[in-house]
C-alpha cells in the first residue's frame, strides 16, 4: 500500500458508486464484495414482491445489521419498510402503534435468535396474524426452530441444502459442515478468482504519491480494465456468485427454500392448520415454484375505527353483561349493522382490518382549541384509516375529514317513550260506575276543561310540564338542541336592536310581541333538569321504568325504532325531525374515498343494505305484543265479568232455592192434622185403646164440640166422653169454616191448616 495500489477489495455495505469511478479514473481494478445482510434482504424482498407486498416492518437481531438493511432499503428497494434493530418492550410497543398498519412483517435472523425474537414477539401480541410474518434464516441449523408447528402459516425461507455445495464448489450432494458461514465461502470464493486473474494478467501499480498509473504502463492499463470486465462476466456466470445490475456488487449464490402452507390444501378444522411444506425457492432473486402451487397474495390491512352504538356496532356480552372477546387476539367481539357492512366490504375490497375504539370520546366533538377527540379526532390524526359507525355527515366534520357516498337512509331525532300500563280487570264494564269517574267528569264539565291527552309532537313535549325528557350527554341530538337555542337566542337580540331601533327605516319590524317561539330554549331547559343521561342504553332503561308513561327519551331515529321492534314497552312519539344521512369517513384526500364510493354503489345495486335493515330492524316480533289500545272499548278480556257475575247470581239463586225447599219441609213436618170419620161409617165400630167406640157418636161429639167450644163443660157432661187425638192437645181455633176452601180466623193463634174428610169406607 505504501509503494502502490493495483487491487482495490470493498467489503463495506455503503454505495460503491462514486469508489467505483474514482478507482477506473486511477487505473485501479475495483471489486465490491458483500459480505452484510443485504443479500438476504434482497432475497427476502424479492419474496415479498412476488407476494404482493408493497410495505414491511424489518425485524433484524442487532443494530449494524439494521443500518445495513436500512442503507439497502435507501439506495435500492421497491417496498415501504420500517426497520428496528433488536425486539424490546420499547420496540414492541412502537410497532404495535404503527399507523396503519403493515402488511408484512419479516425477520432475519439466525435460529436460535430466530426463535427468542420470535418468542418476545408472541409475548408482545404481534403475533395476530401469523400469515403476515416471512423469517429467513441465516444458518443451516433450522432443526432447532421451535415454533414451527405452533405456527405454520408463517412463511420461512431457509438455506437450501444445495447452497452449501455451492458454495464449497462440491458436487450435490455433499456434507457440509457445523460450522458452515455462506459468507465465509463466499469471501473465499471471491479471493480465489480474483487471484487466479491476477496470476494472469498483469496489473498496472498505482504510486501512491500522485495516484496515476507510470507512463510506461499505459498499455497494461488499458489491457487489465478489459481482463476485470472479463472476469466481472465470467464470475457472473457462475453458480457460487449472484451479480446485481442495479450494482454490481458481488453477492454469494443463496438457494433459499419456501416454506409455506400449501395453497391447494384445504383444512377442515380453523383450530388445525395445514402443516406447512416446501413449496418452491428462490434463487438470484427469482422465483421458482411448484407445479400447481403459488403464494398467498397479501391483502391490505386498514385500521377501522367504530364506536359503540346500537343496532350499528357494539360489543357481543353474555347474559350477565361481560364482553366476549376472541380467544386467539383477545380483543372484544363486535356485532352490529356496520360491523356485517364492514366484513362485506373486505370480502369484495380485499382487504384484511382491526376494529379500534377511539381512546377519548365517541363519534368526535371539538373543543375550544380546535381539536377533536373520538372518531374524527383519530382520522385527522392518522390513528386509523377510515371510520364506519352511525356517523352523521355534518359541515363541521367536512371541514377536516372527507366522507363516502351515504350507506343509510336519512336518520334524524325522535321521542321514545314507554306505553302506559293499563289495569286488566275482568270487570272493566263496572268502571263506570265508579265514584272518581264521575267526579271527574263532573270537574270537566264544570271547568270545560279537556282532560288530558298524550303529546304527539316535540312542540306538544315542550309545552307540557308532566312529561319529562332527556338525551345522551353531549351526543349529536344534545348539540343539536345547543345549537337551535343559540340561533334562537341569535334571533332574539337582532328582533330586540330592530324593535328598539329609532330609526324610521325600519320601523315596520316595530312589534310589541315576539314573531318566533321560544321553543328550543324551554326544551334544552328541561333537558338540563333532567340530567342528560350518560348512555342510550341508561336513557331506555329511564323510560322502561316509569310505568306511567312519564318519561321521555329523545335519540337518533333509527337506535329509537330498533329497540321498539325488540321492546313491546317502547312506542314512538311523534315525526322524525332534524333528518341527516350516515356515512363512512376517511382522511382528507385519502385515495380510500373513490374506491368505497364505488362498491357502496355497486352494494347498493344489489340490495344489500335492504337486506342487512331487514336483519337489525326485524318488526315481526311485535306482533305478538299484547295490544294496550284503549281505543277498542270493551274487549271480550274486559267482557269476561259479566259471565263471571251471572254465575255467581245463578249460584246465589240455587242455595236460595234449596234454602227455601229445606224450610217449607220442615215447616210441613211440624204442621197438626185433626181426622174426621164420615157418618156414613158410624155404624162401624172402631178400635181405639182397645175399646170399641161407635163410630158416628164419636164424629157428631168432635163436630158439635168444634161447631159450639163456648159450651160449658158441665153440659157436656152426660154426653159420651170423645178425646181427640191431637199431636200436642193444643187448643182448637174458635172460628172454623166448612166448605170447599179452608180459612183461619184467628191469625195470631195457632191455626188449623187441614180437615181431613174420610170416605165412606173405614178408616184404617
Amino acid at each position: 500500500m505504501f509503494e502502490g495500489v493495483s487491487i482495490l477489495l470493498d467489503t463495506t455495505w455503503i454505495d460503491s458508486r462514486h469508489l467505483a469511478s474514482a478507482a477506473e479514473e486511477f487505473g485501479i481494478s475495483y471489486f465490491h464484495i458483500d459480505l452484510s445482510v443485504q443479500t438476504y434482504v434482497k432475497l427476502l424482498e424479492s419474496f415479498l414482491l412476488a407476494r404482493g407486498g408493497s410495505d414491511v416492518v424489518y425485524i433484524l437481531p442487532n443494530y449494524q445489521d439494521a443500518d445495513a438493511t436500512i442503507y439497502l432499503l435507501i439506495t435500492d428497494s421497491y417496498l415501504r419498510a420500517i426497520v428496528f434493530g433488536e425486539l424490546d418492550g420499547d420496540t414492541v410497543d412502537r410497532i404495535k402503534d404503527l399507523r396503519p398498519y403493515p402488511s408484512f412483517y419479516a425477520v432475519i435472523a439466525g435460529t436460535m435468535e430466530m426463535n427468542t425474537i420470535l418468542q418476545k414477539a408472541i409475548d408482545g401480541g404481534l403475533m395476530r396474524k401469523p400469515e403476515k410474518w416471512n423469517l429467513l434464516f441465516t444458518d443451516l441449523q433450522t432443526d432447532k426452530y421451535t415454533l414451527g408447528d405452533d405456527f405454520p402459516q408463517m412463511n420461512r425461507l431457509v438455506l437450501d441444502s444445495n447452497t452449501c455445495c455451492i458454495l464449497l464448489q462440491q458436487r450435490f450432494p455433499c456434507i457440509c459442515p457445523e460450522s458452515f458461514d455462506p459468507m465465509d465461502a463466499h469471501l473465499q470464493n471471491v479471493l480465489e478468482r480474483i487471484v487466479q486473474w491476477f496470476i494472469k494478467y498483469p496489473i498496472p501499480l498505482v504510486r501512491a504519491s500522485n495516484c496515476t498509473p507510470e507512463s510506461q504502463q499505459q498499455e497494461l492499463l488499458e489491457h487489465a480494465i478489459a481482463a476485470q470486465k472479463k472476469l466481472m462476466n465470467e464470475i457472473a456466470a457462475m453458480a457460487e456468485f449472484w451479480i446485481t445490475p442495479e450494482s454490481g456488487m458481488l453477492r454469494p449464490n443463496l438457494n433459499l427454500s419456501i416454506i409455506s402452507q400449501p395453497a391447494n390444501q384445504n383444512t377442515t378444522s380453523a383450530a388445525q392448520p395445514p402443516p406447512a411444506a416446501t413449496i418452491g425457492n428462490v434463487a438470484k432473486g427469482q422465483i421458482v415454484l411448484v407445479k400447481n402451487e403459488s403464494l398467498q397474495p397479501s391483502k391490505r390491512f386498514f385500521r377501522v375505527g367504530t364506536t359503540e352504538s346500537i343496532p350499528w356496532a357494539y360489543r357481543k356480552r353474555d347474559p350477565n353483561g361481560n364482553i366476549l372477546r376472541n380467544s386467539a387476539t383477545g380483543e372484544p367481539i363486535w356485532e352490529g349493522y356496520c360491523i356485517d357492512f364492514l366484513h362485506q366490504l373486505s370480502v369484495v375490497m380485499n382487504f384484511d382490518y382491526d376494529l379500534v375504539s377511539p381512546r377519548n370520546g365517541t363519534f368526535g366533538l371539538r373543543d375550544a382549541d380546535g381539536k377533536w377527540d373520538g372518531l374524527v379526532g383519530d382520522l385527522v390524526v392518522g390513528e386509523i384509516d377510515f371510520a364506519i359507525a352511525s356517523l352523521k355527515m355534518t359541515a363541521e366534520r367536512e371541514e377536516v375529514v372527507d366522507f363516502v357516498a351515504p350507506y343509510f337512509e336519512q336518520t334524524g331525532i325522535l321521542i321514545a317513550m314507554r306505553k302506559p300500563v293499563r289495569e286488566t280487570s275482568l270487570f272493566k264494564f263496572m268502571t263506570v260506575l265508579r265514584l272518581e269517574v264521575w267526579l271527574t267528569n263532573l270537574a270537566a264539565f264544570l271547568t270545560v276543561e279537556r282532560m288530558q291527552t298524550p303529546v304527539q309532537s316535540l312542540e306538544q313535549l315542550s309545552r307540557q310540564s308532566r312529561i319529562k325528557y332527556t338525551v345522551v350527554k353531549d351526543s349529536d341530538t344534545h348539540e343539536y338542541f345547543r345549537n337551535m337555542k343559540n340561533a334562537e337566542d341569535v334571533l332574539y337580540q337582532m328582533w330586540r336592536n330592530l324593535t328598539l331601533s329609532s330609526g324610521n327605516d325600519q320601523a315596520q319590524y316595530r312589534v310589541w310581541d315576539y314573531p318566533i317561539k321560544e321553543q328550543y330554549i324551554n326544551i334544552l331547559s328541561a333537558i338540563e333538569s333532567a340530567n342528560p343521561v350518560a348512555t342510550a342504553a341508561e336513557g331506555f332503561r329511564r323510560v322502561n321504568e316509569r310505568l306511567d308513561a312519564d318519561f321521555a327519551f329523545i335519540h337518533d331515529s333509527a337506535e329509537i325504532r330498533y329497540e321498539i321492534s325488540r321492546n313491546c314497552n317502547f312506542t314512538e312519539v311523534g315525526e322524525v325531525f332534524a333528518e341527516q344521512p350516515y356515512g363512512i369517513a376517511v382522511q382528507q384526500g385519502s385515495h380510500l374515498q373513490d374506491e368505497l364510493s364505488y362498491f357502496i354503489l355497486e352494494l347498493q345495486k344489489e340490495r344489500y343494505f335492504e337486506s342487512l335493515t331487514a336483519k337489525f330492524w326485524n318488526n315481526s316480533a311485535r306482533s305478538q305484543c299484547p295490544n294496550t289500545d284503549d281505543s277498542d272499548g270493551i274487549t271480550l278480556e274486559s267482557l269476561g265479568g259479566v259471565f263471571i257475575a251471572t254465575l255467581v247470581g245463578l249460584a246465589l239463586a240455587m242455595i236460595t232455592l234449596l234454602g227455601e225447599v229445606i224450610y217449607y219441609r220442615r215447616k210441613e213436618s211440624s204442621r197438626n192434622f185433626i181426622k174426621v170419620a164420615p157418618f156414613g161409617n158410624a155404624d162401624k165400630p172402631m178400635a181405639r185403646d182397645g175399646k170399641r167406640i161407635a163410630l158416628k157418636q164419636k164424629s157428631i161429639a168432635a163436630v158439635k164440640h168444634l161447631l159450639d167450644l163456648d159450651t160449658p163443660a158441665k153440659a157436656l157432661r152426660g154426653a159420651t166422653t170423645v178425646k181427640i187425638n191431637t199431636k200436642k192437645e193444643k187448643p182448637i181455633p174458635k172460628e172454623i169454616t166448612i166448605g170447599n176452601k179452608f180459612v183461619s180466623a184467628a191469625e195470631k193463634q195457632q191455626k188449623l191448616s187441614y180437615i181431613a174428610i174420610m170416605p165412606r169406607n173405614a178408616i184404617h
